[in-house]
């Protein structure tokens, strides 16, 4: 009865603690706009499995962005590969 009672009370919080974390922050909202400043780029990270000739040509996307579209609004975005983690882990 006292582990079934601290399994509930445990998937009541984490369920709570869930949802309050899918709020808005501040005056953001789905509907607002958000202004990019190219003088202050916003910087974003990809991670993906790809090796060989699709990491060079995912490269070669992220590269010709960031010339362009990138540098005109501001968007700075980086890609690196966890493929060999992936490998080493079995999970490819």
């Amino acid at each position: 009865m006292k582990k079934r009672f601290l399994a509930l009370m445990s998937a009541g919080l984490g369920t709570a603690l869930l949802l309050t974390a899918c709020g808005h922050i501040g005056n953001i909202t789905p509907d607002s706009k958000v202004k990019l400043n190219p003088n202050k780029p916003v910087s974003l990270t990809v991670w993906h499995y790809y090796n060989g000739a699709q990491q060079a040509a995912f490269d070669q996307l992220i590269s010709e962005f960031n010339a362009t579209e990138g540098k005109e609004k501001g968007i700075y975005v980086e890609g690196y590969t966890q493929y060999l983690r992936f490998r080493n882990q079995g999970k490819l």
